[in-house]
């Protein structure tokens, strides 16, 4: 269960790499960027996510949204492991 979660849309001023195992796209300076910080059951983490991922999570949500209700929701990091399994259920 998530304790807290916060995700803003902001612009690098450095280069970045996205957090999604699928991807890994270079996020470069002047690039928008979904920055994802978050406490799960205690635990503290963050991540960046170039826009074209978090469209995709967008869409999936959208179009899998009970799945993703009933469970953990999409795991950051595994976004097309994710939606697979979604699909499967």
């Amino acid at each position: 269960m998530s304790d807290f979660n916060s995700t803003r849309t902001v612009t690098a001023r450095k280069e970045h790499k996205c957090a999604e195992s699928h991807c890994r796209r270079k996020i470069l300076p002047g690039d928008k960027y979904v920055r994802i910080a978050s406490v799960w059951d205690g635990d503290f983490f963050s991540l960046k996510s170039c826009v074209r991922c978090e469209r995709l999570r967008r869409k999936a949500r959208k179009r899998y949204g009970d799945y993703f209700r009933d469970g953990d929701g999409i795991i950051y990091g595994e976004l097309l492991n994710s939606i697979r399994e979604a699909r499967g259920s």
